[in-house]
């Protein structure tokens, strides 16, 4: 947050409460001119930086970079920290290692001491833009997702975030067979990916559908600002894995409505050159909702996910120009030509 940075602007009520209820990450000491960020936003520090105030409770990710003498900035390195009310959280930097570390317990009593006149110097949390994305973003926040979540990085994303963030869906791409399945059975489940998902959802998520969407926004926040791409590989999985289910349709018609509603928002925050990637790269996302549609379209589940789905389909078709309506290369028919 550069010193001439405006503060967001926001209803006045919400301010109060907010300023009232709202968590406060203090950090002494940061260079001018690392980049900091929390959520969807960064800046580069100024010289007054001192962190940032009003913090909405609940999960939010953490991440900086020093800046190198040619301004460049280094890799980000960040955690994720479930923010209680009123919570304030001091870290200090670290000269040596480039990286915040826990402040002692006589800093952060200076700090608790002094809070007011810190306040000048800590930026406003960009409630506005972030308030959009609440709701998806703290479904990372399920207890399955705790140990991840509760980890503080000393060392660059790449290395620690995926090391957890992998165990939680090793078995992801799983065998769709069954144990003494009928021919027809394995036939069936080759085609639909229900019977992975919901083992995928007992054995990792003891039940809990709404865990999934969780490890999807966990992939999709450390491949946007993390900028790890092991990221949006997870994310791909995960993508895919529920748009190729069938039986799961009817059966999780929440989790469901609910992926579409995330999906929506990735698609919002994902910048252009991100974008090409997520869009163009094989045809990943375009192929894979076609399915989902088309999945949706020919399924037992509920008129509102029907309804949901195909307003989704609509969105996307207006707005990307994407057809969902021609058949896929993969399907189309195959024309042999007889021989001369």
């Amino acid at each position: 947050m550069d010193d001439t940075c405006p503060a967001p602007e926001i209803d006045q009520d919400l301010a109060q409460r907010l300023f009232k209820e709202g968590a406060m990450l203090v950090m002494l000491e940061v260079p001018e001119g690392t980049e900091v960020g929390i959520d969807y936003n960064s800046w580069r520090a100024g010289s007054r930086f001192h962190g940032v105030k009003m913090i909405p409770p609940g999960v939010h990710f953490v991440y900086y970079g020093a800046a190198g003498k040619d301004d460049q900035v280094a890799p980000r390195t960040g955690f994720f920290h479930n923010f209680k009310q009123r919570e304030v959280i001091v870290k200090k930097w670290d000269k040596q290692h480039e990286d915040l570390v826990c402040a002692s317990a006589e800093e952060v009593g200076r700090v608790e001491e002094n809070k007011k006149e810190l306040d000048r110097y800590l930026g406003v949390y960009p409630y506005k833009r972030c308030s959009q994305n609440a709701a998806p973003r703290n479904r990372v926040g399920r207890p399955q997702l705790f140990p991840i979540l509760t980890w503080t990085m000393t060392v660059s994303l790449p290395y620690i975030l995926f090391l957890e963030a992998r165990s939680a869906s090793a078995n992801l791409m799983c065998d769709n067979t069954l144990k003494g399945a009928t021919p027809q059975e394995i036939t069936k489940y080759s085609m639909d990916s229900s019977f992975c998902l919901e083992r995928l959802l007992h054995t990792k998520y003891k039940g809990d559908e709404v865990g999934v969407l969780g490890e999807i926004q966990f992939a999709f926040i450390c491949f946007l600002t993390g900028q790890v791409y092991d990221g949006f590989e997870q994310w791909k999985k995960l993508v895919a894995l529920l748009c190729s289910c069938d039986e799961a349709l009817a059966k999780h018609p929440h989790l469901y409505e609910q992926f579409i509603t995330v999906l929506h928002y990735h698609l919002a925050e994902v910048p252009e050159d991100f974008f090409v990637d997520i869009v163009s790269r094989d045809n990943f996302l375009t192929s894979n909702l076609q399915v989902f549609f088309a999945n949706v379209a020919d399924s037992d589940a509920p008129e509102s996910l029907r309804s949901k789905a195909q307003r989704f389909q609509n969105h996307l078709t207006k707005k990307f120009k994407w057809d969902f309506t021609s058949e896929p290369d993969d399907c189309a028919p195959v024309v042999v030509e007889g021989a001369d």
